[in-house]
């Protein structure tokens, strides 16, 4: 009653006065809300790349770039490529473009290091190569012959002649790690040699795109697998191989999934061995073997999508085998085992017995005819 009292007098009071409002509260309780860490300095950007790659986290890295002076912004980016947080490319890509060329240097760094793979890198990249200050298109062209974008070629030519001695050393280096061919400082025979590398990947590229029209959903999928080992034409690759996603047969889409993640493993996921279990031996399908019906069934329950499952299923094995072990070193299996093994033995002498028999006899025939000394070959010719 004295706790029933005050309740009362409050809900009077709420009733009487229309501006107190009363906060209604959900079923799950209250959710706190979540508080956006401000990242004001070079070491709360530091920091906030354990987070990646959370979206969160990489909005806010931009955000941070965006407004960081120079100095901060370039330690920021060395931490990047020396550490090699790839999550972070979309966030150094955007400093390509920034003013200062001590940022854009460590930004090219940061990218050499991490790697890259899109178009539109491959652009803005190229654009610092050519109108960046040298020192900077030196890096420029590093950052392009690391890649493997054939498209990258024609752009590097053209740094050598067109380029300082530096830069022109650069590009050469970079054209010869992207093509894996070597023509010199020669840029009428790199010209030449891009052509025709560009009717040939053409033509590679119609043939297998041809092959996603056969019905045969075998050859589709040799034509993706196919795609998916043409680095040098990755976009055009990509563009073959994404409608085949909605593909209407499980492993054509599952060799899509698995081509799209060789070539742009930043923008799609290979599918995991569950999932690729899943597709090539359906449930349905009886096993013809236990040890494949063990591993299927294994598989299934992702046991080798990590180290850890794949590290307990070998030790669960171990496990098994020791038991094993154990029981055959015990009293009654082992006089068991004895006694097999003696009994597998005699069986096994009784039919090997007649034969070694048969063949010595045969052996001591065939020496004896050859040691034997024929009548009157002992006698001189008169």
């Amino acid at each position: 009653m004295k706790l029933l009292l005050p309740l009362c007098l409050a809900g009077a009071l709420a009733a009487a006065d229309p501006t107190v409002a009363t906060v209604p509260l959900s079923a799950t309780g209250p959710k706190p809300a979540v508080s956006a860490v401000v990242v004001s300095t070079a070491e709360d950007a530091i920091g906030l790349l354990k987070r990646l790659p959370d979206a969160l986290a990489l909005a806010q890295l931009g955000d941070y770039f965006a407004g960081a002076s120079s100095g901060d912004a370039g330690k920021v980016l060395m931490h990047i490529a020396i550490s090699a947080v790839r999550p972070a490319r979309p966030a150094v890509v955007q400093m390509l473009s920034h003013r200062d060329p001590q940022v854009v240097d460590r930004a090219l760094r940061a990218i050499t290091a991490i790697g890259w793979s899109s178009t539109q890198t491959r652009v803005q990249i190229e654009r610092v190569l050519a109108d960046g200050q040298p020192t900077v298109a030196v890096l420029a062209a590093t950052c392009l012959g690391s890649g493997d974008d054939m498209r990258a070629v024609p752009a590097l030519v053209d740094k050598l002649t067109k380029g300082p001695p530096e830069v022109a050393g650069a590009a050469l280096t970079a054209l010869q790690r992207l093509t894996r061919v070597d023509f010199k400082s020669d840029s009428s025979a790199w010209q030449a040699w891009y052509q025709s590398y560009h009717i040939e990947a053409a033509q590679r590229l119609a043939v297998q795109a041809n092959l996603f029209d056969d019905p045969d959903t075998m050859q589709q999928i040799a034509a993706i697998q196919a795609l998916g080992g043409m680095r040098g034409e990755r976009q055009e690759a990509l563009d073959l191989i994404e409608p085949m996603l909605r593909a209407p047969d499980p492993g054509v889409v599952m060799a899509a999934r698995q081509a799209l993640a060789t070539l742009a493993p930043n923008d799609y996921t290979m599918p995991s061995a569950t999932e690729v279990v899943a597709v090539t031996q359906p449930a349905s399908a009886s096993p013809v073997k236990a040890e494949a019906g063990v591993m299927t069934y294994l598989a299934k329950q992702g046991l080798f999508d990590t180290w850890y499952g794949m590290l307990l299923t070998a030790f669960t094995g171990i496990l098994v085998l020791s038991g094993v072990l154990f029981l055959l070193r015990s009293g009654p299996v082992k006089n068991a085992t004895r006694r097999i093994g003696r009994v597998v033995m005699a069986g096994t002498m009784r039919i090997v017995r007649p034969l070694t028999t048969r063949i010595r006899k045969g052996t001591d025939r065939i020496v004896r005819s050859f040691t034997q000394t024929k009548p009157g070959s002992d006698k001189k010719p008169g």
